[in-house]
């Protein structure tokens, strides 16, 4: 439920952390495919908005095809997020 309010009200994918939308989208994915889902998330460096939106719909699009096509026993999202220089 929490994923598709995420789709009706995209302001929440810029305004919650990347690693607990990952979690959000994780949870559901393993109720929905009965695989489970390990989210792994080191550092906090902060994302623009829309670099956020494009990771979790990428994040998104890897545990659908994940459920869909894979004959997987677990699965796990890594994000490592890392300040950079500018």
């Amino acid at each position: 439920m929490r994923t598709l309010l995420l789709e009706l009200r995209p302001a929440k994918l810029t305004e919650t952390p990347l690693s607990e939308l990952l979690q959000q989208l994780a949870a559901a994915a393993t109720v929905r495919g009965r695989t489970p889902i390990q989210v792994e998330v080191s550092g906090g460096a902060r994302l623009p908005g829309n670099v956020q939106i494009a990771f979790y719909r990428i994040a998104q699009e890897a545990v659908n095809n994940m459920a869909k096509y894979a004959s997987a026993g677990q699965a796990i999202v890594s994000l490592r997020l890392e300040r950079g220089e500018q």
